[in-house]
């Protein structure tokens, strides 16, 4: 593994990937602590230590993993008792595999033969290799079939109008493993509609859905009702109107009610009868 291209990677990675500043500071000492272990496939590491290195806190540090994990950059297992986890860098490198089988699958689509033989050559390319042939005999078999549903992928590139980069096809497969793909696509259709035609902004949308435990098309249709209703709740309450009938037109600033003008609760008594001392 090439110390300084990766860290090159990771930085043209970020401009279309959604990281806090914990995920990086977390990424750049797993990578430091990989690098002085030769660069094994896995390597073990106490949470005391990343404490250390990255000044983050054990629960900050739990979340930055999980991220990096869910955005395919690191891979990682936990052990019972007092044993640290195990953690595994999944590096740029296999994305530029990714970028030389798609431009050459592009020139020669009969190349399906080659793409199975090249699955085989090394557990450092299966993933990569894998994530293409799903991108791509998808798409093939989409571009065949008639009047059939079209893939992600290939939704992906009309509403772009270009082709997906490799990271842009490793983050959406990654969204089809966490996500409904309904769910990726009305993410993908807000962004058309606010002209935000980017990968990050999609990350956002879908991060907050499932920060909001929104999992399904209905429950997001329903959160939106939601919203809708009340912020329409607040508009009548603020409403100021002359006797419309309308919620809110009897009500004061403070919520009482003003019936400007009809009888009141306690119009039939004459209060002049009463004396009152000062």
């Amino acid at each position: 593994m090439n110390y300084t291209r990766e860290i090159n990677a990771f930085y043209d990675w970020l401009e279309t990937n959604l990281l806090s500043s914990s995920g990086i500071v977390l990424w750049h000492a797993l990578m430091a602590i990989n690098n002085k272990a030769g660069w094994a496939a896995e390597f073990g590491v106490a949470v005391s230590t990343l404490e250390t290195k990255t000044g983050l806190k054990k629960d900050a540090i739990y979340r930055a993993r999980n991220r990096l994990q869910q955005l395919r950059r690191i891979d990682f297992k936990s052990r019972t008792g007092q044993q640290s986890a195990i953690y595994k860098i999944i590096p740029f490198e296999r994305s530029e595999l990714i970028s030389v089988a798609i431009t050459d699958a592009r020139c020669d689509t009969n190349r399906s033969t080659n793409r199975a033989q090249s699955a085989k050559q090394g557990a450092t390319q299966t993933a990569s290799i894998n994530i293409l042939n799903n991108y791509l005999n998808t798409n093939n078999n989409t571009n065949k079939a008639q009047g059939g549903e079209k893939s992600l992928f290939l939704k992906f590139e009309q509403e772009f109008s270009r082709p997906l980069s490799p990271i842009e096809i490793e983050t959406i497969f990654g969204w089809e493993q966490n996500h409904p793909p309904e769910l990726v696509l009305e993410a993908l259709k807000r962004a058309v509609m606010h002209g935000k035609l980017n990968i990050r902004y999609i990350d956002r949308i879908l991060m907050d859905w499932e920060k909001s435990n929104v999992l399904t098309l209905l429950e997001v249709k329903r959160r939106d009702q939601e919203f809708a209703a009340k912020r329409k709740g607040e508009k009548t309450y603020g409403s100021k109107g002359q006797g419309n009938g309308n919620a809110g037109d009897n009500l004061t600033k403070d919520g009482v009610t003003n019936n400007q003008g009809k009888a009141g609760k306690y119009d039939h008594i004459d209060f002049t009868k009463f004396e009152f001392q000062g």
